[in-house]
């Protein structure tokens, strides 16, 4: 219940909540055409972004979740041959680190409780049927 209040007067999309609850994370601007997009973390109180980072465009799954600590988010990286799951801390300017090394399939859904990761992973297939002489 209560007021409605506006958390940002920029294009933001897909917030997560922090485990903490004081901060969320969401992509900014519009990353259409980009080869990466823009993610932010923002305080709930309002305000500008503490951090804004660049994120590896992730097609099909847009997803993202806060690790166990609330200091890092992972996401699925798509812009090699596989997809793989990686970290990227928060509290200082380190590159992400890589969290799996999958050889094949693509990882569909995740989540993270308590700090593990449950996930979907698979492959699609799809066929093509001619069909002739149809009535």
């Amino acid at each position: 219940g209560g007021e409605p209040i506006q958390l940002t007067d920029v294009f933001a999309t897909k917030p997560v909540f922090s485990p903490d609850g004081n901060f969320f994370a969401c992509y900014y601007g519009e990353p259409t055409g980009q080869t990466k997009s823009k993610l932010a973390v923002i305080p709930v109180s309002g305000g500008q972004p503490t951090k804004l980072l660049d994120f590896p465009l992730m097609e099909k799954t847009p997803i993202f979740r806060w690790g166990k600590n609330g200091k890092e988010l992972i996401y699925i990286d798509k812009s090699g041959q596989n997809n793989n799951f990686w970290s990227q801390s928060l509290e200082n300017n380190d590159p992400a680190k890589s969290l799996t090394d999958f050889k094949s399939e693509d990882i569909f859904r995740f989540d993270v409780l308590n700090g593990k990761i449950a996930f979907v992973r698979g492959h699609e297939t799809s066929d093509v049927i001619m069909i002739e002489n149809f009535r």
